[in-house]
């Protein structure tokens, strides 16, 4: 279990750095919203670049800033890691998942959701970023199940 918690960190530590590191085009200027602070990034992405998935099942967190790297969505928000946890328990109940999975620590958290019923598996990384207090989160469907250590 401990190598699973140090990937993830370093995924996050990489991610985290690109997403720093990364030019993109500036976006038009009736998209940017104004910065809090000097150097802030606005969000590169938006909800329509989310996968429908995530859409449908409301996984896009609230208030979250929404990143495109390459084909992936990552969200960042500085809310408590309880709070984060807690959305994705209930929001996933709602649609008949069940915590199948819960690696909670102090940099971040990685819980998997079962619906039995479609054979589906979604997972949620939660990683603390190396800088403020920010998290990361990542969400995808699973290949592996991480209770039981196989292809669901």
């Amino acid at each position: 279990m401990r190598g699973i918690r140090w990937h993830h960190f370093i995924i996050a530590a990489v991610l985290a750095h690109t997403i720093a590191c990364s030019e993109k085009p500036a976006a038009p200027a009736e998209s940017v919203a104004p910065a809090a602070g000097a150097g802030k990034l606005p969000p590169i992405g938006s909800a329509a670049d989310a996968p429908e998935f995530l859409r449908n099942l409301s996984l896009l967190y609230p208030q979250a800033e929404i990143y495109r790297v390459e084909n992936r969505i990552l969200q960042k928000t500085n809310h408590p890691l309880a709070t984060i946890t807690d959305y994705y328990k209930k929001t996933l109940a709602k649609h008949d998942f069940t915590l199948t999975t819960r690696l909670e620590q102090t940099s971040g958290a990685l819980l998997q959701f079962e619906r039995a019923a479609k054979s589906e598996v979604v997972s949620v990384d939660i990683s603390k970023l190396p800088y403020a207090d920010n998290y990361l989160i990542r969400i995808g469907r699973s290949e592996v199940d991480y209770e039981r250590g196989k292809n669901p």
